[in-house]
């Protein structure tokens, strides 16, 4: 049976920095806990998400424009992950180039190569760029 509870506010000042090639930019996120009821198999139980989502893998993301590359989003980690203290690797983050995803697979002096597929069965595409990321200045590794 789902039960609807409040939310509860985490009083916790989050900012998310991303460095893309040339721009820089930040946001701040709010997280919530919130009760999960809908969960028949688990059971109900309370979770964190970012503020105005409905689950808690939703998240916020940069999204703007490269000159070279064309439109990118980057999504934050997620609320759960940032407010527990879990380490987030920046393998993590899939930065999304003219809507597909690319994962890094090496990093050589700050530039990082990424690819549309780790399956080289598939016609696989490329782009170096720098990325990084920051949670209240922490810079994700």
């Amino acid at each position: 049976m789902k039960v609807e509870r409040e939310p509860k506010p985490i009083d916790k000042t989050i900012i998310v920095s991303l460095a893309f090639q040339e721009q820089e930019m930040s946001m701040e996120l709010k997280c919530e806990e919130y009760y999960d009821a809908l969960c028949a198999e688990r059971g109900n139980y309370w979770d964190v998400r970012e503020v105005g989502s409905e689950k808690s893998g939703q998240t916020s993301s940069f999204k703007f424009t490269d000159p070279k590359l064309g439109n990118v989003e980057v999504s934050v980690p997620w609320c759960g992950d940032i407010v527990k203290g879990r380490m987030i690797p920046l393998n993590h983050i899939l930065p999304k180039i003219n809507g597909e995803t690319y994962w890094l697979v090496s990093m050589e002096n700050g530039v990082g190569k990424y690819q549309t597929s780790k399956h080289m069965t598939k016609t696989v595409k490329e782009a170096y760029f720098n990325l990084s990321m920051s949670i209240n200045g922490v810079q994700l590794k």
